[in-house]
């Protein structure tokens, strides 16, 4: 499930902004999906749950955009 190792990969990237930004959590994510992308929404927003948990990261809230493309991209990332 290749929906998870993007999750783990996330899950860095926050958790390093947070570290750079000196704040403690992540309030919100938004990723943008390429409908072309090959990207299950669903196992997307799954294994977010399972990457999070145990983290600043555990409680935010995760947006999913279909765009038009083949890329997955992070939009917005929310601190707090």
């Amino acid at each position: 499930m290749h929906e998870l190792s993007l999750m783990l990969e996330l899950r860095q990237q926050a958790l390093a902004q947070l570290a750079l930004h000196n704040r403690r959590r992540v309030v919100a994510i938004t990723l943008r999906i390429g409908r072309a992308a090959g990207v299950d929404a669903d196992a997307l927003a799954l294994a977010f749950a399972c990457a999070m948990d145990g983290t600043p990261a555990a409680t935010a809230k995760l947006t999913i955009e279909p765009v038009a493309g083949h890329d997955l991209v992070l939009a917005a990332l929310e601190l707090g």
